[in-house]
């Protein structure tokens, strides 16, 4: 159910309101009806919601609302609002909409600043501690921004010797002994990535008398742990896709009757693990003019499929390949604005897009493996389908795997449709005798057979997927012993297997060796041929020096 901004039982500032339209929300959603008048009236809020519902503007309105209503101006170190996100692009893009917002507000006579505090940087690159701390000593900041980890190493390191303070206090603890109002972002994912430490460090320099919100996409204990820690008295908001929103005491638990939005069309098919590659290339081929996101297992099946895809596809069709993941940090903003400025993108990534990063008009989500942690499942869903747009998701399992999606059932209360393979040819390009799984494979192997870097990419690839494969959450119903390695590695294009304790026991009768001999092989990069050849001569000499009761 959505509403009119002027209908909330709070009246919003005409510079707000202006900024809001200015976004092209016309209507507010039950979350930011929830949540905002709440916060308004000096409640403590920890608000539990669907992915895509609209959780940004729920804490972004009220904290500008609460910064606007102090009478006194705001001192250069004094920090008014404190925002904790759990990854890097995601607290950019909750410090660009704040910017939004302040362009509105300080058409008048307030000043008010915002700085973010990630390590990875904006477009000109990553920043370093020293440059973060300057950039607010220089100014202070009312609204600051930041994941959990950069902002204790500033609490924690900011002192004389490192950053020539003398006997002055540091300025950003200073500032947060003035924070008003605190939020704590997809606080679930702020728990999983370990920043629970961090988290209390920051919480002890806080004043006690202040205004917290917290928001996360699913309830876990250790979120409940961290309410009861953060939180004084707050009022459970749950907004569900089939109750429109529930005010509730901390003592009372709704459980949530769909995760996910019901604009979101959400589908798993049936594909067998050398089959995958060859259903990708197809369905991008059709879907030319569409955003897709592509989630796959690990950082080194990204690296290596983005390699193979641009491979697989024409000059114009390659274009359009992204990829994103953990270990890409000093290009990660960067790739990531790319993939959101263009309108037929397609993005390979890890499941650091998973979490509250509002892509526009991603049309289909892709899966090309049940994520490790069933909660991710339901994040990855949520990339499409945002604030009432309408958006596709499709999971493909195999058929040894086929018990999970009634496990996500039971587990996140996602109900799957099963796409046939009828209907799952609609979405894709005609078969044709190049685009069986058997000629991807060997087209694949091709590109490896030309490039020595591309095998060692492949070879890694495959070894982190049976290692993602072996340590999953769900290992009752996704069993390794029962993966068919052979199907895998033909999948992965493999010229042959790598030495893995998994494979001596493992299912391999289906793989096809090439005959190539993998040392023959020669880099096509010179630079990396270079490379490589400098390595080894000095590993060589190395070990050369080495006395022999040491070697």
């Amino acid at each position: 159910m959505c509403s009119d901004w002027h209908s909330l039982p709070v009246k919003l500032s005409e510079n707000i309101l202006e900024a809001i339209n200015a976004l092209g929300f016309k209507e507010s959603l039950p979350v930011q009806q929830c949540v905002i008048p709440l916060l308004l009236s000096s409640k403590d809020v920890a608000a539990e919601a669907i992915t895509g519902s609209g959780k940004t503007l729920a804490f972004v309105v009220p904290v500008l609302e609460i910064l606007m209503q102090r009478k006194r101006p705001w001192q250069t170190y004094e920090i008014g609002a404190l925002i904790l996100s759990p990854t890097c692009e995601l607290a950019i893009q909750i410090y660009e909409i704040v910017l939004h917002f302040i362009k509105f507000i300080n058409k008048n006579e307030y000043n008010f600043s915002a700085l973010v505090f990630t390590g990875s940087g904006r477009s000109s690159g990553p920043t370093t501690k020293f440059h973060d701390f300057n950039k607010f000593k220089e100014n202070g900041s009312v609204i600051l921004v930041s994941t959990p980890g950069r902002l204790t190493d500033l609490i924690l390191t900011g002192t004389v010797v490192n950053f020539g303070l003398g006997n002055m206090a540091n300025p950003i603890i200073r500032g947060l002994r003035s924070v008003e109002i605190l939020i704590l972002d997809e606080a679930d994912r702020l728990l999983e990535m370990g920043f629970e430490s961090q988290i209390n460090t920051i919480l002890s320099f806080l004043p006690k008398q202040r205004r917290t919100g917290l928001f996360s996409a699913t309830q876990t204990t250790r979120v409940e742990d961290l309410v009861r820690a953060g939180l004084r008295n707050p009022v459970r908001v749950t907004v569900s896709q089939q109750t429109v929103g529930e005010l509730e005491s901390m003592n009372k638990n709704k459980s949530l009757q769909q995760r996910v939005p019901s604009s979101l069309q959400n589908f798993y098919t049936i594909v067998e693990p050398d089959e995958k590659i060859s259903l990708i290339l197809r369905f991008i081929l059709l879907h030319k003019n569409d955003k897709i996101l592509i989630f796959l297992a690990t950082c080194a099946c990204v690296d290596y499929f983005y390699c193979t895809l641009k491979g697989l596809l024409s000059m114009k069709q390659s274009k359009r390949i992204q990829r994103l993941h953990g270990k890409l940090s000093k290009k990660r903003f960067n790739l990531f604005t790319k993939f959101k400025e263009t309108s037929n993108g397609i993005l390979l990534c890890t499941d650091v897009m998973a979490r509250g990063i509002d892509v526009p008009h991603i049309d289909w989500v892709i899966q090309c493996d049940p994520p490790t942690n069933a909660t991710e499942f339901v994040h990855r869903c949520g990339r499409t389908a945002r604030c009432g747009l309408k958006g596709n998701a499709l999971l493909f399992v195999t058929s040894q795997e086929d018990a999970y999606i009634n496990f996500l059932h039971i587990n996140q209360q996602v109900n799957l449709l099963h796409m046939e393979r009828e209907e799952l040819n609609q979405h894709m390009t005609p078969l044709t005798t190049v685009d069986t799984p058997h000629s991807i494979s060997e087209r694949i192997r091709s590109l490896c057979k030309n490039d020595k870097l591309l095998h060692e990419k492949a070879m890694r690839a495959f070894v982190s997927y049976v290692q993602f494969y072996r340590k999953h959450e769900c290992n009752l119903l996704l069993n390794h012993k029962k993966l068919d390695y052979g199907r895998l590695a033909n999948g992965f294009g493999l010229l042959q297997l790598p030495a893995m304790p998994e494979l001596r026991t493992g299912n391999v009768s289906a793989f096809n060796p090439s005959n190539v001999n993998v040392s023959k092989l020669t880099y096509r990069d010179k630079s990396v041929a270079k490379q490589r050849e400098l390595m080894q001569i000095s590993t060589e000499t190395l070990k050369e020096s080495k006395p022999k009761w040491l070697i």
